[in-house]
């Protein structure tokens, strides 16, 4: 009996032992199942951030001054797009739902610097933005700052131990990338053209302002692609304005300052290229540019020193002229002169009439001097996407209908597509998204999708090249 009951004892060691053994594998395998879960979840956040880096850069640059003003786009804009794209995988910032997972994020705007490192926005040395995760909302009258790259970094709530599942990535266009015109301002300008909340009021005194008004229409695609002035032809070998040298401010790039010794400084008006920008016309008369302002020591002498012989090419001038075409022997430009106006038409013209000061009046002014006085621009003007038409022409094709220049055979236009192309200065990444932010798109969907170009320009840098990460 006394071995029967050592052998019970046994048995029920053995049992407690086993159901040990059981509860601690049983605690082992949950243990890499938590861990193998963790290790997914943070390589599913890796991709995450990826794809949201993408749609975060690009819907910060989508907004617009003009869609804020109007209650018509979210300042937040970007913050409620990424919450919905992470909500669409179930994982959104607090839930009480079983299936969704917590997560946390860190949205940094910025710029790669010339060494590939990234840098936010809020320590830029100059013109530093005040909110790195929404670089878009500044005060009345101030100029948001630089941004073409965005860091964007997830983590979960929960933690395996010391391991916090995260996804980091890096985005945007590189440093070389932003220093050159890449072609995409004058189509982002002109499809912004064609979105454009247009009154009536607003493009008058146009004569088809209310056609142009409609959108979507022929009417709009022709203004917004071809331009506008008024209909006046002049001789059956040339229109009114052959072709004129418009400053880049015309097509809505930031005009430059230039300071010639401290004489004198050229300027635009913040007014008038406000309009510009709007995509809505601007009214030259009697040649004088409403964009260009002179000041300094020159400018108030300016019409006596225009008067003396060659003094003119050393002094500014408000006038623009028309011209026959773009040559010129030792500086001096080949004007479209009162002379090459037939007679009968001249009163559709405006040309200077020289002596002291720039004086204008009707061209064909009674006892009005010789016929080699310049014409002067006097119309509303848009420059539009391929050229400015003289007329809302039913054959915007026909060179003596639009304000072009043959050049050996091909016409040219004065266009946005052309001054960017002959201009020397380019216009940066920066330069165009300023003039983005400035226009007048109010649809934030409609200014998404205008970025296409810009975007084929940026690609994915990981996360190595920050050290900005927050500390999970």
């Amino acid at each position: 009996m006394k071995i029967v009951k050592t052998l019970k004892k046994q048995r029920g060691a053995i049992s407690i032992l086993g159901a040990a053994s059981i509860a601690l594998s049983l605690y082992g395998f949950q243990q890499v199942l938590e861990y193998g879960n963790a290790k997914i979840l943070d390589r599913e956040l890796d991709n995450y951030a990826r794809t949201a880096a993408g749609v975060a850069l690009r819907s910060e640059l989508a907004l617009t001054k003009a869609g804020i003003d109007a209650g018509s786009m979210d300042v937040s804009q970007t913050d409620l797009t990424i919450n919905d794209l992470l909500a669409q995988v179930e994982m959104v910032a607090t839930s009480d739902e079983p299936d969704d997972i917590n997560l946390k994020k860190e949205i940094t705007f910025g710029k790669f610097k010339a060494d590939g490192t990234f840098e936010s926005c809020v320590d830029y040395s100059t013109n530093p933005c005040s909110d790195a995760s929404n670089p878009r909302n500044v005060g009345e009258g101030e100029v948001p700052a630089e941004f073409s790259a965005v860091a964007v970094q997830f983590w979960s709530t929960e933690s395996f131990y010391t391991f916090t599942p995260q996804g980091r990535a890096l985005y945007g266009m590189s440093k070389e990338n932003t220093d050159l015109d890449t072609g995409c301002y004058c189509k982002n300008r002109y499809n912004a053209c064609l979105s454009a909340d247009l009154t009536e009021a607003e493009l008058s005194p146009m004569p088809n302002a209310s056609a142009v008004a409609v959108t979507p229409s022929e009417a709009r695609t022709n203004y917004c692609n071809v331009g506008y002035t008024e209909s006046k032809d002049g001789n059956a070998g040339a229109t009114k304005y052959p072709w004129s040298p418009f400053d880049d401010g015309w097509i809505g790039r930031v005009p430059n300052t230039v300071n010639l010794f401290n004489f004198y400084t050229q300027g635009y008006s913040d007014a008038a290229f406000s309009r510009i920008l709007e995509h809505k016309p601007l009214a030259i008369v009697d040649g004088e540019d409403p964009l260009y302002q002179t000041g300094g020591f020159l400018s108030a002498f300016k019409d006596l020193v225009s008067s003396m012989p060659f003094m003119s090419m050393f002094t500014s001038s408000d006038l623009k002229y028309a011209y026959i075409d773009n040559s010129s022997f030792f500086g001096f430009k080949n004007y479209y002169k009162k002379g090459d106006i037939a007679s009968s038409i001249r009163d559709d013209y405006r040309c200077e009439k020289g002596g002291w000061g720039s004086q204008v009046v009707g061209c064909d002014a009674s006892g009005f001097g010789s016929s080699n006085r310049k014409v002067t621009l006097s119309d509303h003007f848009y420059i539009g996407y391929q050229g400015s038409c003289v007329s809302s022409a039913t054959d915007v094709s026909n060179p003596l209908e639009c304000l072009a220049y043959n050049d050996s055979g091909s016409t040219r236009y004065e266009s946005c597509l052309e001054i960017e192309r002959r201009s020397s200065i380019s216009m940066n990444f920066f330069e165009r998204m300023l003039a983005f932010f400035f226009g007048g798109a109010l649809d934030w969907e409609r200014s998404y999708e205008g970025l296409n170009c810009e975007i084929k320009k940026m690609e994915y840098k990981g996360w190595l090249f920050w050290g900005g990460w927050k500390d999970v």
